[in-house]
């Protein structure tokens, strides 16, 4: 029987709770015509987080954002564990564009240990897993099958990893097709890892159509049988250069 479960780590309610902020503040841009770098947030225990310093997170994250339209102070609940309070900031916070480049690490930085678990497995077996992180702070777990498993598509997944052997620290067409398809349903980072690193696709931004159109040029291109690792390296190089929404990156944990 194939394993399968549902669990609840510090990595998934962590980034529950930096989706939560982003996804309000992209809704509201969105709303108001504003770009999202207009936002910006502070949260005393979510910061902590974001910059490595936290433990065990509570049960209840205040975040105070600005700009916001109404009266200081306003409140709304915007999720079980987020309280959002609209309060005009000076100097203190964290803005969009830095949330979106510290939320993608945080399962590599509180989750490690059960990712490489999962890898091992990988490299022992050749099964793969699928790690499903939602917005309602459940992280999924599914055994798939040797050297493959299917990607399904969950509409409230906030990330989606999955097991790549040892010496597999690559997206294959499929994986880029799948990961994209994620961040465009509002997922912050999609990818695959092994015991030492992660290749993923995370997002900076809302997806352009431009980006979109060259994320599938790059599936079609890794499609081809035989593809020389440094081509491919220089192909990614020119493309990061070239988004502005998304960005393939490479990690070690």
């Amino acid at each position: 029987m194939k394993e399968q479960g549902v669990t609840v780590t510090t990595g998934s309610v962590l980034l529950s709770v930096a989706w939560a902020v982003i996804d309000k503040i992209e809704r509201d841009a969105m709303e108001s015509g504003r770009e999202p770098s207009y936002y910006v947030f502070y949260s005393p225990e979510l910061n902590n987080f974001l910059e490595g310093f936290g433990y065990a997170p509570p049960s209840r994250f205040i975040v105070y954002l600005s700009p916001y339209d109404g009266q200081d102070d306003e409140e709304l609940e915007i999720s079980d564990s987020v309280k959002l309070v609209f309060r005009r900031l000076e100097g203190d916070g964290m803005s969009y564009k830095e949330l979106m480049e510290s939320a993608y690490k945080i399962p590599f930085i509180y989750d490690s240990s059960l990712l490489r678990k999962y890898s091992r497995n990988t490299d022992q077996t050749g099964v793969e897993y699928m790690l499903l992180y939602l917005s309602d702070s459940r992280l999924v777990y599914l055994e798939g099958e040797r050297f493959h498993v299917s990607i399904p598509f969950v509409q409230s997944s906030v990330a989606s990893l999955h097991t790549h052997p040892e010496q597999s620290c690559m997206l294959s067409h499929a994986d880029v097709e799948s990961a994209l398809d994620s961040l465009v349903s509002g997922a912050i980072v999609a990818g695959a890892v092994t015991t030492k690193c992660a290749v993923v696709l995370r997002r900076r931004n809302l997806v352009t159509e431009e980006d979109f159109i060259e994320l599938k040029k790059l599936a079609s291109f890794l499609r081809r049988k035989k593809l020389d690792y440094r081509l491919v390296q220089t192909r990614i190089y020119e493309l990061n250069k070239k988004m502005e929404s998304v960005i393939l990156d490479f990690l070690y944990y």
